[in-house]
């Protein structure tokens, strides 16, 4: 299955089916593969779970090699937060695919 951001999937350790999807995402700058050092870590503690790790969707404005949910370049507040609502909207439809994907 595609989704909408890119992502590191990382199948649930027990081969089964998943029983439950933990979505880790990263910081400004980051990308999915630095962040998934802690699905590997985490998920001895979930067996079943599917770990999915987005990059945002904006390449990283002041780091070209990662990524952010959205630009911190303006200082104006009412900017950031209509930004940071577009960057939610897109988390949300990637969660919404990853529960129907897999019937969570």
């Amino acid at each position: 299955m595609s989704y909408s951001l890119n992502s590191i999937v990382i199948n649930p350790s027990s081969k089964s089916s998943p029983k439950n999807a933990v979505i880790i995402c990263h910081g400004y700058g980051g990308d999915g593969k630095d962040i998934s050092v802690l699905a590997i870590n985490w998920q001895r503690f979930l067996p079943d779970g599917i770990f999915l790790c987005p990059n945002a969707p904006e390449t990283c404005s002041v780091n070209p090699q990662g990524f952010q949910w959205f630009d911190l370049e303006s200082e104006k507040e009412e900017i950031i937060l209509e930004k940071s609502l577009v960057a939610e909207e897109k988390l949300t439809l990637f969660i919404n695919q990853v529960l129907d994907n897999f019937q969570l």
